[in-house]
């Protein structure tokens, strides 16, 4: 899929393009089937603690940008309980921004989980998604939490925009406390299972915190400064 533009011929190219966004925790035999390459960083041992997690942005790709920067994950890390960090402390030594490929516009993500590490994928310029469907009811609410808006730009196309800052909420308190849960999960094994515990990981430490709600509010002081990346 090519990056979208405002022209006719590009809004006609998305029209029979389903837009698929899914989060998935993949093991090396699916990573090696997978459509597109992710860089595989060997884990250490499980009694070594990774006090900082290393990071590693690559340019997002002509007509991307990544959604938030390294410091904001730093700083969203932070914040979760203090036991939570500690699991952490030893699970997540790695956090890639990658770069948009073709072989990623077959089939483009938010994030995804691959041993110990969380890969966060870079989304249009102009902040803006193309759907050759309308959205589900748990899509529409989901994602209209954290301020999206949802347009039917014909019968065949719909059109979820975003802001930077919405974006950013999104990416923060949804898809990465989302791969997190993946990552922290020891238990599960059927990949229906290990959704619904990255699900409720992701509505426990996410956008239920009372931090988040606070952002969403508009503060007076705050009018003229720009949102983060």
């Amino acid at each position: 899929m090519t990056p979208p533009n405002r022209g006719a011929q590009a809004i006609g190219q998305q029209q029979n393009h389903l837009r698929r966004r899914a989060r998935k925790a993949l093991g090396p035999e699916h990573v090696q089937k997978y459509l597109h390459p992710l860089t595989w960083y060997e884990p250490h041992e499980r009694g070594d603690i990774i006090l900082n997690p290393q990071y590693h942005v690559e340019d997002p790709g002509k007509g991307y940008v990544h959604p938030v920067t390294r410091l904001d994950v730093a700083e969203r890390l932070l914040l979760l309980p203090e036991r939570i960090r500690a699991q952490l402390s030893t699970a997540l030594q790695h956090v890639e921004m990658l770069t948009m490929t073709k072989k990623m516009k077959r089939e483009p993500h938010y994030g995804m989980q691959w041993g110990s590490t969380v890969y966060l994928y870079p989304i249009e310029a102009e902040y803006e998604e193309y759907f050759g469907r309308p959205p589900r009811p748990a899509e529409l609410q989901g994602i209209k939490r954290y301020g999206a808006r949802w347009l039917q730009h014909n019968q065949n196309l719909w059109i979820c925009k975003w802001t930077r800052k919405t974006l950013a909420d999104f990416y923060l308190e949804n898809v990465l406390m989302h791969e997190l849960g993946h990552l922290l999960d020891k238990r599960n094994t059927s990949p229906i299972d290990r959704e619904r515990f990255a699900e409720a990981f992701a509505q426990q430490y996410g956008h239920t915190l009372d931090h988040f709600e606070s952002r969403k509010k508009p503060h007076r002081d705050r009018k003229n400064r720009r949102h983060r990346k």
